[in-house]
């Protein structure tokens, strides 16, 4: 049994409206769902940020260590 197919939302929506055009309530959704984009963009990056300097000091070792290989011996 086929029931009928209710249309997505999306295609009945302009997406790309101007901010200055949205109604206040329309204004409001975007800003909110702007504010949580930016944050968790922000999040992202301090996360791979703290990765990246987490490897940091093996990193000098081996550094130091490669060094002492060509030098020292």
């Amino acid at each position: 049994m086929c029931g009928s197919v209710k249309p997505s939302r999306r295609i009945n929506k302009a997406s790309n409206v101007h901010i200055n055009q949205m109604t206040p309530s329309q204004r409001a959704r975007y800003t909110l769902v702007a504010n949580a984009a930016a944050e968790r963009r922000a999040r992202s990056q301090l996360k791979t940020k703290t990765m990246n300097d987490s490897h940091a000091p093996q990193n000098v070792w081996r550094c130091i260590y490669s060094y002492f290989l060509r030098f020292c011996r």
